[in-house]
């Protein structure tokens, strides 16, 4: 993913009105999420979504104070 290497794993739910599926990306170096995909409303065309959201880490920082 955005040439970090990664493990893809697909994901699928079911209940008792639909179901969804998606696959989450997962750095094989940090173990770390990148990004995942869903979508829902698989069994009802009417309620049918897809989400993807990306995870940027490049910038992140501990409070200050704290080590």
């Amino acid at each position: 993913m955005n040439g970090i290497p990664a493990t893809v794993y697909a994901v699928t739910t079911k209940s008792e009105d639909d179901r969804s599926a998606g696959e989450i990306w997962v750095s094989k170096g940090t173990g770390l999420v990148l990004r995942e995909d869903t979508d829902t409303g698989l069994d009802d065309p009417s309620s049918k979504s897809h989400m993807s959201l990306t995870y940027d880490y490049s910038n992140v920082q501990s409070p200050a104070g704290v080590q």
